[in-house]
């Protein structure tokens, strides 16, 4: 198992100008206090953190319902049952966050007969989108298709992020109107196609050696909706049986995530080995059509470009930003696939363990989106600081009454 998935308590991801989703709501309630902590000398306004609900089982004895808060504003928060098995797994919260900042929040549980704080919807998910087998996420300023599972005789392409983007007036989520194809025109009423279908790769393509899971082909593939908002939508994808050209054979599980106004995918995928062949798996990002110019920094944690999808279009970015501890190399796609760039990553595939990793995929356009290409590296190298240094929650044992600034709010 990669050392990174012995933390206790896991994740935190932000992006700076997400807009507040925090309503003016007062908490009635009170609980367990659960400290929250940005390691990073950098604000993270909105921030989203993502904890997994195992730990907090002995403090709060029923987690079918929760609400967080500052003591008299509840915050954004979401509840998943990730596995299906009806009990919930990782709290998704949402909070401001200032340069090496903790905060107390406090965490309760809601009885059956009330109603926490719901807030706006920011973050969807579709098992079917535009045909069988192509399901999409969405947030606010992006969609991104996710080509996996596809029935027989269509074609086939392999599991890969094929991404949209919005202009200022779409903005919201409209995966409903996106069922007809995006139109590629700057002036289309449809959101923009930012990386045309590839057979493999698209942005984020796994592949183990060199080769990508085809469903039907190289491997039998099944998804299904993790989570469909408010904060985070989610989409896992399995895949078994998958064959290699190395003669190895894989299970893998691949889940992909968007959260309210965080404008990337977060992937984490793991990967048992059946039969071991002593190869690696790799993240890939196949070429925007026109080129201009690329990034890369195995020690920062990220590779990425900027380039057209079509001649005369608005420019796009892309890019995978991962754990620098966790990549081999930075290495040319093999002729197999779609010209691209691959991230292999360790360990080796070369015994039975279940491995684990988690990047992210970025993709961002002008105009429109939220970069230029002047600043998209910047981004990048952001993102890349943020996953390293993730803010950190850790509940307390403590249950004692949350300070209330409005002694009118108290029950």
């Amino acid at each position: 198992m990669h050392p990174r998935q012995h933390l206790p308590l896991l994740l935190a991801i932000a992006i700076a100008a997400a807009p507040s989703l925090a309503g003016d709501v007062k908490v009635t309630r009170f609980g367990r206090r659960l400290v929250v902590t940005n390691p990073s000398d950098q604000p993270r306004p909105n921030a989203i953190v993502t904890f997994p609900c195992r730990p907090l089982a002995a403090l709060v004895p029923d987690l079918s319902g929760v609400e967080v808060s500052d003591g008299d504003v509840a915050l954004p928060t979401q509840l998943d049952d990730l596995d299906a098995d009806r009990v919930p797994d990782e709290i998704v919260l949402q909070v401001d966050l200032e340069p090496n900042q903790t905060r107390t929040l406090w965490l309760a549980s809601l009885k059956p007969s009330e109603s926490g704080f719901q807030p706006a919807k920011c973050a969807a998910a579709r098992s079917n989108f535009r045909h069988v087998g192509y399901a999409a996420l969405e947030s606010r300023q992006a969609a991104y298709g996710l080509a996996c599972s596809f029935p027989k005789g269509t074609p086939r392409p392999a599991l890969q992020l094929d991404p949209f983007g919005k202009r200022a007036e779409q903005q919201g989520l409209c995966l409903a109107s996106m069922d007809t194809a995006p139109n590629a025109k700057p002036d289309s009423a449809l959101p923009t196609w930012l990386l045309p279908q590839r057979t493999a790769l698209g942005l984020g393509g796994p592949v183990i050696g060199g080769t990508p899971p085809v469903d039907g082909q190289t491997a039998t593939m099944f998804h299904r909706v993790l989570c469909d908002g408010p904060l985070r939508a989610g989409i896992q994808v399995d895949v078994l049986q998958w064959r290699t050209a190395g003669q190895g054979v894989y299970q893998a599980r691949f889940q992909y995530f968007v959260y309210a106004g965080q404008e990337f995918v977060e992937l984490r995928a793991s990967i048992q080995t059946i039969r071991p062949s002593d190869e690696r798996l790799g993240i890939g990002m196949a070429d925007l059509p026109q080129v201009q110019a690329r990034y890369a920094d195995a020690t920062l944690g990220y590779m990425g470009q900027w380039g057209q999808a079509a001649a005369g279009q608005p420019g796009v970015g892309q890019g995978v930003v991962f754990h620098p501890q966790d990549v081999v190399r930075l290495a040319a796609a093999p002729p197999s696939l779609a010209p691209g760039r691959i991230a292999y990553l360790q360990p080796k595939l070369s015994d039975r363990e279940t491995h684990r990793w988690r990047v992210l995929l970025v993709a961002d356009w002008e105009p429109g989106g939220r970069v230029a290409q002047a600043t998209f590296v910047d981004r990048l190298a952001r993102l890349a600081d943020e996953l390293e240094s993730p803010s950190t929650t850790a509940p307390s044992r403590q249950a004692t009454e949350p300070p209330r600034s409005n002694p009118h709010s108290a029950p």
